[in-house]
């Protein structure tokens, strides 16, 4: 046999192996290791990093072009605040209500406290709705949510964030709301009236709906026209959910020709740079025509999306937005459930008190609830705003798009008629290793006959080798020949490693539908053990982390990834041993032998890389490797069968089909195995060592 044949199939397979191992290192072990450096000073008014002189916020009033002065000139600013401190309540968290949230606000800075979600848990155990925006501990106050920062009054900066506004609770059958007020005097006289208004609608869960409006209006109670800049919050304390690395991050949605297109940036990256938080959007940066249509910041299965509405009439590309920052409120990098999204808006006029255009208003629309695939794909608006780029920006590059999708509906499909997604992903490596059996058990009827048929031509390979002995190229010929002749493919063999080379991108596109299809979160696998197939199945949780090296804090001892471990072993040790070849150098033979050190090796590897990896991910990986441990039995069961009765050796007669046109695979095949004789040609041309 020539000798870079069989030593193809194993750089093939040794190629392989390794790139396997490379895909999992990149996927769970790099990421460890790649901190976010430390932070810097938060973002000023004008969008740039570091305070600008005079821009305070935590005053009251601060400097500006027109700073106010204490002496109580005419150019001194006050608020009027409330006398006391109120928090409210809009919807309700409570399963199957009208709401589909419960949203706490308080007055002390117009600001939401925290949403629940009435569909979703915050843990496996237990009934507590699950809590996508909370308040975050702070100094002098806590980090809140849709807070109004500073207004930008001709110059000079009010400090909004933390004064108590006066409310006013909102009467509707279909709706919750309220309206907080503060007014800004100068000297004295009433100048401006700033209003937040949060409004909670009604909406079912058929709908598919999840919005919260917190629209902010300025109005002008003089008779001097005024400029002004508004800097406000997006939410506050979305929380890591499980996985490996940061899940969390910043979306961008902009319009253009007709169209949104969305980007993404990592929660890390906010802390990547010298300058202070992360721009995300910039409207003199734009194309022209290109608008703001939304701007996310999300984890796992959750958003908090702010959609800016159109001015009157409503509707999505408001032009009021100059700027949005990805923020740290405290600007440390160990602390970052208090990130949020900063708006910074154009300034705008205010006529006379009286006149049109003397109120300013700035709608906003949010989007409060899951990354839901049906709703993004069926609710007309969220359909028009891309939504759904947040799913899918979650897929990757390590498969196809397509792919995702389809395993996501057809888990879906399956959980509605066996009412369980440990099942579903049961049937599914069922389904998959009857649509790869052909080519498995192709490919190992294919290794085993070959081995068979080498063991008799191996008296032909010694002789050429005599009679050529200083002629590799002459050798590779007419050991090639020998092949031809007796009906051997050697490329053939690539069938062998087909199955797993399609069973590599299910994996992945698995692993992606675990962690993006939020109807799979907190199902459990019979109902029992594991309690969430998208988390680590936890059969014995720890009171406190275990710290590993390149396994990180490890929160419980999981059980599944050791069967895992176990099944691939005894599929691997149930595979056929591929027979030497005759002519086998000394490079060959280490090469094979540490191939064969590796199985046992890569069994081990795989515990460790998939020990934190959801226990869906793992329980596909374990039930493939006992149904195919299983397969390759029976395939076996199947040879010895023909062998007892000489036929698994036998060339079979030729049939009016051979005189058919071969296929494509039949070519590929076909030029795989002349590129391989082709390479082998220019490796015998090469002298060998010592010479």
């Amino acid at each position: 046999m020539p000798e870079g044949q069989p030593r193809n199939k194993q750089d093939l397979l040794s190629a392989l192996m390794w790139a396997s191992a490379a895909f999992l290192l990149a996927v769970y072990i790099l990421p460890r290791f790649m901190m976010p450096p430390q932070p810097t000073t938060p973002v000023s008014a004008d969008g740039a990093g570091g305070a600008s002189e005079g821009s305070g916020t935590t005053g009251g009033v601060s400097g500006g072009s027109a700073p106010a002065s204490a002496s109580g000139n005419a150019q001194e600013l006050s608020v009027a605040e409330a006398d006391r401190i109120e928090t409210f309540t809009l919807g309700s968290a409570e399963p199957g209500g009208p709401y589909r949230m419960g949203v706490t606000v308080t007055n002390a800075g117009a600001a939401v406290v925290e949403t629940r979600l009435s569909d979703f848990r915050e843990r496996v155990k237990g009934d507590e709705r699950y809590r996508l925006l909370h308040e975050v501990a702070s100094d002098p106050h806590p980090r809140r949510s849709f807070v109004v920062e500073r207004i930008n009054v001709d110059g000079q900066d009010i400090a909004a964030e933390g004064r108590r506004w006066t409310a006013r609770r909102l009467e509707g059958t279909d709706r919750d709301g309220v309206e907080f007020s503060l007014e800004v005097r100068r000297g004295g006289s009433p100048l401006l009236r700033i209003a937040r208004t949060y409004v909670l609608p009604r909406q079912t869960a058929e709908s598919g709906l999840h919005d919260f409006s917190a629209d902010l209006s300025i109005e002008n109670l003089g008779n001097d026209t005024h400029t002004v800049i508004v800097t406000f919050t997006g939410g506050v304390g979305v929380q890591q959910t499980g996985g490996r690395g940061e899940a969390r991050g910043f979306n961008v949605g902009i319009l253009a020709e007709g169209a949104v297109s969305g980007t993404r940036k990592g929660l890390t990256e906010l802390h990547k740079s010298a300058a202070a938080g992360l721009k995300l959007f910039d409207a003199a940066e734009q194309e022209p025509g290109a608008a703001l249509s939304w701007v996310a910041l999300d984890n796992q299965y959750f958003t908090c999306t702010l959609a800016p509405q159109k001015r009157g009439s409503g509707g999505d590309t408001a032009g009021f937005v100059r700027q949005v920052w990805g923020a740290d409120g405290d600007g440390l990098a160990e602390t970052t459930d208090d990130a949020t999204l900063r708006f910074i808006t154009h300034p705008q006029t205010l006529s006379p008190a009286g006149q049109t255009g003397s109120t300013v208003s700035f709608p906003v629309e949010a989007y409060l609830g899951p990354k839901a695939s049906k709703a993004f794909k069926s609710v007309e608006k969220y359909r028009a705003r891309n939504y759904y780029f947040q799913i899918a920006v979650g897929f990757g590059w390590c498969t196809f798009t397509w792919l995702v999708e389809f395993m996501i509906w057809l888990l879906n499909v399956l959980d509605a008629v066996t009412r369980d997604y440990g099942i579903a992903i049961i049937i599914l490596v069922l389904l998959v290793r009857m649509l790869l059996h052909p080519l498995t058990k192709a490919g190992q009827v294919s290794m085993v006959r070959m081995q068979k048929r080498m063991g008799t031509l191996q008296g032909k390979f010694e002789e050429i080798k005599r009679k050529y002995p200083n002629d590799r190229l002459k050798q590779s010929q007419e050991q090639s020949a020998v092949l031809r002749e007796a009906g051997i493919n050697p490329a053939g063999q690539l069938l062998t490693c087909l199955p797993m080379f399609f069973q590599v991108p299910i994996w992945a596109a698995l692993y992606l539908s675990l962690s993006t299809n939020i109807l799979m979160r907190h199902e459990p696998f019979l109902w029992t053990w594991p309690a969430d197939l998208t988390a680590p199945d936890a059969l014995i949780p720890f009171s406190s982390a275990i710290h590993i090296p390149l396994m990180g804090p490890i929160h419980s001892f999981n059980l599944l990834p050791f069967l895992l471990g176990i099944s691939m072993y005894i599929q691997q040790k149930l595979m056929p041993k591929p027979t030497p070849p005759p002519n086998q150098t000394p490079e060959q033979k280490a090469q094979m032998e540490m191939m064969q050190k590796m199985m046992p090796i890569m069994s081990v590897m795989m515990v460790f890389f998939f020990y934190s990896a959801p226990s869906g991910l793992n329980l596909y990986i374990m039930a493939s490797s006992i149904f195919g441990a299983i397969e390759q039995k029976r395939i076996r069961a199947h040879i010895a069968q023909e062998e007892a009765a000489g036929t698994f050796d036998k060339p079979k007669e030729k049939s009016r089909s051979m005189n058919r046109p071969k296929g494509r695979f039949a070519l590929w095949l076909e030029r795989v195995q002349k590129m391989a004789e082709d390479a082998q040609r220019q490796q015998s041309r090469r002298p060998t060592r010592g010479k």
